[in-house]
């Protein structure tokens, strides 16, 4: 068995959903935004003919700054204020995971699974994704662990147990 605890705050919700964003297939803010920004760099390649270089240098600059710059920032900037909204902010999360499943617990609530309910997990350099479903997953900050030694031990009944298991980062 492995166990350990962390403090659930704005910042590793911000971590792990910037992996999780990375992961999902589904993500509402990239379906209004990439087509905006896809659409200005296509209209400003193929649509405008010499005469309006200026346009298109400027919807290819605009196109440009949403794919790059503005996703990250307005994603973040989401979180943020959904997080302060939140009842659970700022609580402590006890998790412990055996060869039957995982157990979260925290002041105001226990949960516990099974691993056949683990669609798949990721892990990262900093930390553990456990997806239940495509768009709901659990967070194991690697700093919520004693040692390396019980990051390596979660890591392997990871493999043995959930199907869609890989290393990222």
């Amino acid at each position: 068995m492995v166990s350990g605890k962390y403090r659930f705050s704005v910042d590793e919700l911000l971590v792990a959903n910037s992996h999780a964003i990375k992961e999902q297939a589904r993500r509402s803010l990239l379906n209004l935004i990439m087509p905006l920004g896809i659409g200005l760099l296509l209209v400003a390649v193929f649509l405008l003919d010499d005469r309006e270089a200026h346009i298109r240098i400027g919807l290819g600059i605009l196109g440009t700054y949403f794919l790059l710059f503005r996703l990250p920032l307005i994603t973040r900037m989401m979180v943020r204020r959904q997080f302060s909204k939140r009842s659970d902010q700022n609580i402590e999360i006890t998790y412990e995971a055996s060869d039957e499943g995982m157990i979260w617990t925290t002041d105001h609530s226990t949960s516990s699974f099974r691993w056949s309910l683990v669609s798949k997990a990721r892990r990262y350099k900093d930390g553990y994704l456990i997806f239940s479903s495509p768009s709901i997953f659990h967070w194991i900050p690697n700093h919520s662990l004693a040692s390396q030694i019980e990051i390596e031990a979660l890591s392997k009944l990871f493999q043995t147990h959930i199907q869609d298991y890989r290393i990222l980062d």
